[in-house]
């Protein structure tokens, strides 16, 4: 069985991106909303239709990026399956390790854009919500250099075995970009990272509020947690400290993808043996590449030979 440098693992998606100058944002105690008068229509200005989810979004980052790539998903037996996978096969990643089910539904994202390009999504996770231990080849994880994990819809036992699979392992090595529903696992210590599990733990600051009660306990298990704030810039946890940096000058068309690019970048350069802070450039980069262009992938940098 041939090796891969980097298995992705995850949710793939079709996104649908609607784009319009009449959707309203208005300020409220919560944050930006976006809101609308019941019953109304709305003028669309552009709308695309293109792939994304966190497997897919990486898996296709990594792969511009030289690497040999697969990716595991789940979806279903379907017209949005088919345009996913063959999207991947086009940018070479490897497709036969993904689980398709008859009776599934392949995922669905509805994305609102503002003027300013922050968006609202609506998602319908069907198939990619349901990959289990059992859909995973362990084997070639196992083998892999790297493996990336994004929102697995508090798949328990998958995660489990995930960890202890690279656990004190140099190869693979494991970076997570956790979902709202892995948190919670977390949060509730049904799943405990140990020393050596994660490399690399990615989290936006709202998603690092949630584990309050578990921050120490991660920053000292984890060497290197990346946390976003968008167009604020960020902060990385590290051995050495925290190092704040601020994001590329980049006029934002679409922030869809913004999480997974920036992902893509970092772990990129660290598998090159780049330095901190050549890992947040590249990462910055990409990020910055990606929200200048509608979609999760068109803007995804290519490596430079």
């Amino acid at each position: 069985m041939s090796n891969y440098e980097i298995v992705t693992i995850g949710s793939t998606l079709i996104d649908l991106l609607i784009q319009s100058n009449e959707l309203g944002v208005k300020r409220t105690t919560q944050g930006l909303m976006l809101c609308e008068l019941l019953g109304d229509k709305i003028e669309v200005d552009e709308f695309t239709v293109t792939t994304g989810g966190g497997a897919s979004n990486t898996a296709i980052g990594f792969a511009r990026q030289g690497f040999k790539v697969a990716t595991m998903s789940e979806m279903g037996h379907d017209a949005l399956a088919e345009k996913i996978i063959q999207d991947l096969r086009d940018e070479q990643v490897e497709t036969r390790f993904i689980t398709q089910e008859k009776r599934e539904m392949t995922g669905i994202s509805v994305i609102l854009i503002a003027p300013d390009g922050q968006r609202t999504v609506m998602v319908h996770r069907g198939g990619s919500s349901l990959l289990e231990k059992k859909d995973v080849n362990w084997e070639v994880v196992a083998e892999a250099k790297w493996v990336h994990v994004s929102n697995v819809s508090g798949q328990l036992p998958l995660l489990k075995k995930l960890f202890t699979t690279v656990a004190g392992k140099n190869d693979p090595g494991l970076s997570w970009n956790p979902g709202k529903q892995d948190i919670k696992l977390l949060t509730s210590y049904q799943l405990t990272i140990e020393p050596q599990m994660v490399d690399i733990l990615f989290v936006n600051e709202q998603e690092w509020k949630l584990l309050g009660s578990i921050q120490s306990t991660l920053k000292s298990r984890i060497s290197n947690i990346v946390i976003t704030s968008g167009n604020q810039g960020g902060r990385v946890l590290s051995v050495a400290g925290e190092l704040k940096y601020e994001v590329e000058k980049q006029k934002a068309v679409d922030e869809t993808g913004a999480g997974d690019s920036f992902a893509v970048g970092f772990v990129s350069e660290y598998l090159r043996g780049g330095e901190l802070e050549d890992c947040l450039n590249l990462a910055k980069k990409n990020a910055a590449s990606v929200v200048g262009q509608v979609g999760a992938k068109s803007g995804l940098l290519k490596v430079l030979n």
